[in-house]
């Protein structure tokens, strides 16, 4: 009987110290960078202007927000925030109209331009589909939110007020190394 229990919390060890060892390879996150990563993927996350590049698109968002008489992040409110830049074709994201209107962007305010990297590094060659939001079939809401996380990740100056900037600047802060593996993790790649 002795040796049974030995045997079996032998067992338990070495499979847990392996668990504990992939899980450590996979680049599991950290349950602060889960919240921090939530927070910079959540909607209120787009109401405030926290950063000078991204006025454009939470004004675009906040505009779209109003004309639809609505305060939830729906697929009606991206597809009207993407016309407003007129990157659509139909109801599908043009990549062709992504690039022209994010390089007139940078031409007019080079303080967009790491925005703007980050944007096509991310969100470019349906890279955005990875994203998960709301309404798993409204493209137009993976790529608003690809192009308004990744934008937040090449912010180079966040604002000090309202308080909330400060705090989203902390969370991109968390998020942006591990944004990656985030995105793995809410698409179910890995689990930790």
């Amino acid at each position: 009987m002795g040796y049974r229990i030995i045997a079996f919390v032998l067992v338990v060890f070495l499979f847990g110290t392996s668990t504990v060892a992939n899980h450590r390879k996979c680049g599991c996150l950290k349950g602060y960078q889960i919240a921090a990563c939530n927070a910079v993927f959540s909607p209120r996350a787009m109401e405030v202007n926290c950063c000078h590049p991204m006025k454009i698109l939470v004004d675009a968002n906040n505009q779209c927000l109003g004309e639809l008489d609505t305060d939830k992040f729906t697929c009606a409110v991206s597809k009207c925030a993407t016309e407003k830049f007129k990157i659509r074709t139909g109801d599908d994201i043009d990549l062709e109209k992504v690039k022209s209107v994010s390089q007139r962007i940078g031409d007019n305010d080079p303080e967009t331009l790491p925005p703007i990297e980050e944007i096509k590094k991310n969100c470019l060659d349906d890279r955005y589909l990875r994203f998960v939001t709301s309404d798993s079939c409204c493209d137009t809401m993976k790529f608003q939110v690809c192009a308004y996380v990744s934008a937040l990740m090449g912010c180079q100056k966040f604002y000090t007020h309202p308080h909330r900037c400060r705090r989203l600047a902390i969370n991109v802060a968390i998020c942006k190394p591990v944004l990656q593996d985030y995105l793995n993790y809410i698409n179910g790649s890995i689990s930790c």
